[in-house]
């Protein structure tokens, strides 16, 4: 009470009011030398933690001002515009703005003395080879010739993979060897003071085809395959480590229901299987309608860990509502933090994209990336996503993935 009355008083920040109150020992007087050593050190942290990380942000400025004439509550809310729209006509710029390098220098700190662990990823053979030859192997068109033969000649790697997945849905765990011709993998070396190095391999799908479920088209010519996830391969519970669990869904539609499939539950309900994860804060953005119909589905024992945002995320660096300055700001080095990204929207999912494989330290935090990519020459363009802008297609797309794996970050080509 006396911190909160210097500040107001003096016009202090709660930071500085902290630090002059306890340099003036006012409880020294009656307080052992342990306890105000103790209380010394939390002074310290207090007036780190108080310090903006965040720029002021009031709800007034996430309310436009209605016009002269205009009634401040509308009978019937008008119809939310387009996403593409907004971010054409800059509406989506907000004025609540964040510090980033201070965040950074605060992610730092938290890490100090903690374990440190090397990851390197090592892609199988056949995701190099499409990896390397994607700009001879695209053509832009609906049969994908050249990319269909290859998946059609690798068919027994194909049933491989499928086969780790399907075990892994079914609560199997994950296997110690397996076979590295079909899958990519994770080695990871964690060192923690006092213990030995511990080794931990761990597979996952590579990247092969267009980047979709494999069966999706070269094999299958239905595509009742192309909304299906069960190519997917998770990470082992021993990656998970004993932290807080985050799950940040942007593109969230509602619980059970998404152009692509319900994704909430999807998530919620694999990672209770395969990874016993229940997450302890899912932070969902998804604009347009309402909260009350966006949340109606999803039942009380995640919706008392749900924070839903009915106005668009956003790709500047220092916005409020780029998901990354959430994960920056809530999430430490020991959490586990799976990340979707789906909103339709090329320009902004782009912008967090090139944020998240130039910073190492937002990297660092995410342990699963589940992305979308729509890009150029590539068949789904005949399937749902229409013509894409010619400057980002599949060579592009498939090295922005590697490049998130050589990070460290488990990304999935997502549905």
């Amino acid at each position: 009470q006396a911190i909160l009355a210097r500040a107001s008083l003096a016009q202090t920040s709660l930071a500085e009011s902290i630090r002059l109150s306890f340099s003036t020992r006012r409880w020294a007087g009656s307080s052992p030398p342990h306890v105000w050593l103790a209380m010394q050190s939390m002074a310290l942290t207090l007036a780190m933690l108080s310090a903006p990380l965040f720029g002021e942000c009031s709800a007034g400025e996430a309310v436009a001002s209605p016009t002269p004439g205009q009634s401040q509550r509308p009978e019937t809310p008008a119809p939310a515009p387009p996403y593409r729209a907004l971010a054409k006509s800059g509406a989506i710029a907000s004025a609540c703005k964040v510090d980033v390098p201070t965040m950074h220098s605060f992610q730092t700190l938290l890490s100090r003395g903690r374990c440190d662990a090397q990851v390197v990823y090592t892609p199988a053979p056949w995701e190099i080879d499409f990896v390397t030859n994607m700009p001879r192997i695209q053509d832009g068109t609906q049969e994908w010739a050249a990319g269909c033969a290859k998946m059609r000649s690798h068919r027994s790697l194909i049933d491989e993979w499928l086969r780790l997945v399907k075990g892994q849905y079914r609560g199997a765990a994950l296997p110690s060897s397996f076979d590295k011709e079909a899958m990519s993998y994770f080695t990871t070396t964690t060192t923690c003071p006092g213990e030995p190095p511990r080794v931990e391999v761990e597979p996952i799908e590579p990247l092969v085809g267009f980047l979709r479920h494999p069966m999706t088209w070269c094999i299958d010519h239905s595509w009742e395959y192309m909304l299906r996830k069960e190519y997917l391969l998770l990470g082992s519970p021993a990656s998970v480590g004993s932290g807080r669990k985050f799950f940040f869904d942007v593109g969230a539609s509602t619980f059970l229901h998404g152009a692509g499939g319900a994704s909430q539950s999807w998530f919620a309900k694999i990672y209770e299987t395969v990874l016993n994860v229940n997450f302890d804060r899912i932070i969902a953005w998804e604009y347009g309608g309402s909260q009350v119909d966006r949340l109606s589905e999803t039942p009380f024992e995640y919706l008392v860990n749900t924070s839903y945002f009915v106005i668009p995320a956003s790709g500047e660096l220092d916005a409020c509502h780029n998901p990354l300055n959430f994960i920056r700001k809530l999430c430490h080095k020991d959490d586990y933090v799976v990340f979707k990204l789906d909103i339709d929207t090329p320009g902004i999912e782009s912008a967090i994209v090139d944020q998240l494989v130039n910073d190492p330290r937002v990297a660092g935090l995410v342990d699963e990336f589940f992305y979308e990519d729509h890009a150029a020459k590539n068949p789904m363009e005949y399937h749902g996503w229409g013509r894409q802008p010619k400057d980002h297609d599949m060579a592009k797309s498939i090295q922005i993935f590697s490049k998130l794996r050589a990070l460290g970050v488990r990304a999935h080509s997502w549905v």
